[in-house]
């Protein structure tokens, strides 16, 4: 059984073992001095009676007066203007160091963020993944046509050694 031990101050230890056989079970007495408190008993031990006290060999240290924190700051809630949407403003390149990565944060049901530039098709082919089996793919010098671009790539690498 865990039990603290406490040698109260000369002057207190009548009042310490008058406490300690009210308890229930009653507090036992360790030495001519010192009484073995249990850890649920001593926390609800009157403070006064460990005040010069030691406990476990230690002096006892009192407990400081519970200050009260200090508040944070709040600001004061205001009325909102009907201009509030939820979200923030959008902020402009120049805001941005030049090594930031844009997040795109963009719902479902929302426009791509990036458009393709004019140059480029709206949608890329179907047939960009290689190996993977769809439309026919012809190769350019000499007309024949693949059924994947893994194997149109694989052919033109054939034209690459011939001419070179």
């Amino acid at each position: 059984m865990i039990v603290i031990r406490v040698t109260p101050a000369a002057g207190l230890r009548q009042a310490f073992a008058a406490w300690a056989v009210q308890q229930r079970p009653k507090v036992r007495t360790v030495s001519s001095r010192s009484f073995a408190v249990p850890p649920k008993l001593f926390t609800a031990l009157p403070e006064e009676l460990l005040l010069g006290s030691y406990v476990d060999g230690h002096p006892y240290v009192p407990v400081p007066p519970e200050e009260e924190p200090e508040a944070p700051a709040v600001l004061p809630e205001r009325e909102c203007s009907g201009r509030c949407t939820g979200h923030l403003p959008d902020l402009p390149a120049e805001a941005y160091p030049p090594d930031a990565v844009l997040l795109d944060l963009v719902g479902a049901e929302a426009e791509p963020p990036h458009p393709p530039p004019a140059d480029e098709p709206d949608s890329a082919p179907a047939d960009t993944d290689p190996g993977t089996p769809g439309t026919a793919c012809p190769e350019p010098e000499c007309g024949r046509t693949f059924d994947t671009a893994r194997g149109l790539a694989t052919h033109a690498r054939a034209h690459a050694k011939a001419a070179s």
